[in-house]
């Protein structure tokens, strides 16, 4: 997600702020290290798939799956200059 939005920054040549609900285990596996989005082969939809798969069951045991609440800022060239979890939440973010 962090490369999409810091491409759309650098392409555009603005700064993007905004929040985003991401989550978090320990279990689960790692992500792959190609982009969908940029990269379109049959190697990235294969390693795409198969982290999908592996996810599956980990997704549905939600006993160590952690939401957090992010707020970020990128800047005009998509360096990322801050991020922050937010922890004092309004009533519609809970």
């Amino acid at each position: 997600m962090e490369e999409c939005i810091a491409d759309l920054a650098r392409k555009y040549e603005i700064a993007i702020t905004g929040t985003i609900v991401q989550g978090t285990s320990t279990s689960l596996p790692a992500i792959p290290d190609v982009n969908p989005f940029v990269e379109k082969s049959d190697d990235a939809t294969k390693k795409w798939s198969e982290y999908y798969q592996k996810i599956q069951s980990e997704m549905a045991n939600t006993d160590h799956l952690t939401l957090l609440n992010e707020a970020f800022f990128y800047d005009a060239t998509g360096k990322r200059r801050g991020t922050y979890c937010k922890k004092n939440l309004w009533h519609p973010e809970r």
